[in-house]
């Protein structure tokens, strides 16, 4: 990656500002650059300019936080030091976001240092809706300044605290702490990684379909254990498993029922199965709410019958520790952590089991758990 080392120390904090200038909370825009650089190394270079190539892989990956976070990107776990550090330099960032959001974007992607042409080349839009964009966002902001016919004042000003926020976070940035995970990262994604026993569903998936019972009972074999993971991390403590396993065997069986009408339509098989887990758990979620009793979310280890009663309250509260922590994220966050950490899928497993994308995956549950961490820190 002839260049990359470089490229990456002088772009970094220069990424993170024009993704907290789009929005974002400045630990979710380092989390994204990241993992932008990550993706971006498997190509590397990229054709054309690598600054763009980088921005809009940032930009994908940020629109799909936003969906993880349930529709509210910026937020950031309290007591980040990134975050005291942009605050004291964001008088830009708060500019830009008085302006309707496509004004905001080009505005960002202009003084980040692109050229309209560039801009219009970079979002695939037309040359003469980048330069109206770029006119009317400025003529708001300096109608909101009170700089009416002074553009060069408003353009110095927003440059000048485009530059503070640069230079701030190059400071305060770890790039080379960045430099040396996105290379590992890097190097763990470009490994083969085949599992035996994981992924590979299509033939029998088609062959379940068409009506062949060995492969039915032999998908069914495959997904059991991920099905019965997931619904006792969901639905309770040690004393609850019997139950949790009586969802898990209700989800299997409704897997079994379905599976003649399972059409691909592009959508892929784990997270079919995890939809219907998903349908049977908020089921079961619904009937301990009627019968007055809780569901406790549950990291699964084996139960020990011969624990006494010390040891099961122990257990118990335990268990409630973690729910009241896991209640802290939002729920797709959550149930990344779920997917990733109880049920033990990959990136890749995971994303297929949400729709979504591996990279994506691993920047929500990077998050997640940095939001878990400072929760405990904040407790002690």
């Amino acid at each position: 990656m002839a260049g990359f080392d470089g490229f990456f120390r002088g772009d970094f904090p220069r990424l993170v500002a024009f993704l907290c200038a789009g929005g974002l909370g400045p630990g979710t825009a380092r989390e994204v650059a990241v993992e932008a650089f990550v993706q971006e190394t498997g190509t590397w270079p990229p054709p054309g300019d690598p600054r763009v190539a980088v921005r809009l892989t940032a930009v994908r990956l940020a629109a799909e936080q936003t969906w993880f976070d349930g529709g509210d990107p910026s937020a950031d776990p309290p007591g980040d030091r990134l975050t005291s550090v942009v605050e004291r330099n964001a008088r830009g960032v708060e500019l830009l976001a008085t302006l309707p959001e496509t004004q905001r974007t080009v505005l960002t992607w202009s003084l980040d240092g692109f050229s309209p042409a560039a801009i219009a080349s970079a979002l695939g839009m037309a040359g003469t809706t980048v330069r109206s964009n770029l006119r009317h966002a400025r003529e708001r902001l300096k109608h909101r300044l009170g700089l009416a016919g002074r553009e060069e004042a408003l353009m110095t000003a927003l440059r000048e605290a485009e530059g503070a926020l640069v230079s701030a976070l190059r400071s305060a940035l770890d790039v080379e702490e960045a430099l040396t995970r996105v290379k590992t990262e890097a190097t763990a994604l470009a490994a083969p990684r085949v599992q035996a026993g994981r992924f590979g569903f299509d033939g029998p998936v088609r062959a379940a379909v068409e009506g062949d019972p060995d492969a039915a009972q032999d998908l069914l074999a495959a997904v059991q254990p991920l099905i019965v993971r997931y619904c006792r991390a969901r639905l309770g403590g040690a004393d609850a498993y019997s139950s949790a396993d009586d969802v898990a065997q209700e989800a299997c069986l409704a897997l079994l029922t379905a599976l003649p009408g399972y059409r691909h339509q592009g959508r892929p098989f784990l997270a079919f199965v995890y939809g219907i887990a998903q349908h049977k758990v908020a089921d079961a979620h619904r009937a301990h709410a009627r019968n007055r009793t809780e569901a406790v979310a549950e990291v699964p280890e084996a139960v020990d019958l011969a624990d006494g009663p010390e040891e099961r309250a122990l257990r118990a509260e335990l268990n409630r520790q973690l729910a009241r922590l896991l209640e802290l994220l939002p729920e797709r966050q959550r149930e990344i952590v779920l997917l990733r950490i109880v049920v033990g899928l990959s990136a890749d497993e995971a994303a297929e089991a949400v729709s979504s994308t591996p990279g994506a995956v691993r920047v929500a549950q990077h998050r997640a758990l940095l939001r878990l961490r400072s929760a405990l820190e904040r407790r002690r």
